[in-house]
């Protein structure tokens, strides 16, 4: 049974009730799309920022890797942080 029976007969009822459907299931389709929107776009247009610095001494170690040849082949050794923080 229609629970908006009461409000002024059928076709009224049927109206309200349709509209009250169509409005649930219209805000339901834009969540859902907002929600895509947040999940799948938004972190590739504009992403938060996560990383912040909050301390009394910070060091940023900043390695410029310099390349080596032998015999005509380039390469980039491998940065190795462990040898310098001793």
């Amino acid at each position: 049974m229609n629970p908006l029976m009461a409000v002024g007969g059928q076709a009224v009822g049927n109206f309200l009730w349709h509209a009250i459907k169509r409005t649930a299931s219209v805000l339901f389709v834009i969540g859902l799309l907002w929600a895509i929107y947040v999940m799948a776009v938004k972190p590739h247009i504009n992403p938060t920022p996560t990383e912040s610095q909050e301390a009394e001494n910070i060091t940023n170690y900043n390695y410029t890797m310099q390349p080596k040849s032998y015999f005509g082949c380039q390469h980039f050794g491998i940065a190795r942080p462990e040898k310098d923080k001793k």
